[in-house]
């Protein structure tokens, strides 16, 4: 799992699937177009599709508004903004679909030929404009009137050094205490600090960091479930495969079958 300062929207060209938002965890079809929190940590949980194709935009916030801007710019990106919850999803039978994926179209087709060109640059800007100017539309009655969009941004800079070292260090012991050591918090700041920043508890995060990690192994490698595990952090075989299974809804061997079959990996964590 990921965040990042760009804004992210997701578009999966296959399914079904679920996309994991903090604690929230939205489900999703082919043709439906998610607006994921950036400030949350984020990734894809499960991904049906064969081959599981999306189509992902992200772009930093001041390429249509900053501080200062014109109402109507900040308008386009009250939904990035003002999440309810940890994502927003238009279903593809919305009747603002068909024209989100026209603009969609619109901006992918906007990218051909040279990058630097100033001409392409502002056909890509006026397509993006456009499709969150319909998505605006679309998610108008689901949003928040408030935003902490800052307060959110300046906790999760402040949490990115731990969330660098808890990376690096999955096959060792990562203990709440350690974690408070290293930000200057006592255990129990450190923990109302850490979900409200990233939207998981601690030991829910670094429990997800290790199965993500297991299942790129699983389905990328021929390494057995006993050097999985040590790889990863887990404490033996079976609690691997306790965690695979919630995750996949498969057991460990049935993934290396359909690896097998299908030649196919999962993508599990885009965007980041």
């Amino acid at each position: 799992m990921t965040w990042h300062e760009r804004l992210e929207i997701f578009c999966p060209l296959g399914g079904p699937g679920a996309f994991r938002v903090g604690e929230h965890l939205e489900h999703f079809d082919a043709g439906d177009i998610l607006l994921i929190d950036n400030l949350r940590l984020h990734g894809v949980e499960r991904f049906d599709g064969d081959p599981p194709h999306a189509l992902v935009v992200v772009f930093y916030p001041v390429l249509l508004a900053a501080p200062g801007s014109l109402p109507c710019d900040l308008l386009l990106l009250r939904p990035f903004r003002n999440f309810r919850d940890g994502s927003l999803r238009l279903p593809r039978e919305c009747p603002h679909s068909d024209r989100a994926w026209e603009c969609l179209n619109w901006l992918v087709l906007a990218q051909a030929g040279n990058p630097d060109d100033p001409a392409m640059q502002a056909r890509q800007k006026l397509a993006l404009s456009e499709l969150l100017l319909v998505l605006e539309e679309a998610f108008r009655d689901r949003v928040s009137e408030s935003s902490n969009y800052e307060q959110r941004r300046d906790r999760l800079r402040r949490l990115s050094p731990l969330l660098d070292f808890i990376g690096a260090n999955l096959t060792e012991p990562l203990h709440v205490s350690a974690a408070a050591r290293m930000l200057r918090m006592s255990n129990s700041y450190f923990m109302r600090f850490f979900r409200a920043a990233t939207g998981l508890t601690f030991s829910a995060y670094v429990s997800h960091l290790r199965t993500s990690r297991a299942c790129q192994l699983l389905m990328e490698t021929d390494l057995s479930l006993a050097e999985i595990a040590a790889e990863t952090g887990f404490c033996d075989q079976s609690h691997l495969c306790r965690h695979i299974r919630r995750r996949l809804g498969k057991s460990p061997r049935q993934v290396r079958i359909q690896r097998r079959i299908t030649g196919s990996t999962l993508p599990l964590e885009p965007g980041g």
